[in-house]
């Protein structure tokens, strides 16, 4: 087991110095050869919409969080529920 995690580690570091995409690149790797196919695959799809610091990429103005916050905690007028 001991060769097994010395082994391990230079194709770890071989990656690169701990950025968001390799750590993901070694992680589905790992995923893939242990079997973990679904997991694998959740792992993709949510690392294929990331910057190259791992935050994810927003296309739609509205999927920013301080304007999700914005309009979720700003006073509009209340409709009114009396009968007309």
């Amino acid at each position: 087991m001991a060769s097994q995690a010395t082994s391990a580690a230079p194709g770890a570091g071989a990656h690169a110095a701990g950025s968001p995409q390799a750590l993901n690149q070694i992680v589905i790797e790992y995923l893939s050869k242990k079997g973990y196919a679904k997991t694998e695959a959740m792992l993709r799809v949510e690392s294929a919409h990331t910057d190259h610091e791992g935050r994810p990429i927003l296309s739609n103005l509205d999927d920013q969080p301080d304007v999700k916050y914005e309009k979720a905690y700003s006073r509009s007028p209340r409709l009114s529920t009396s009968p007309s």
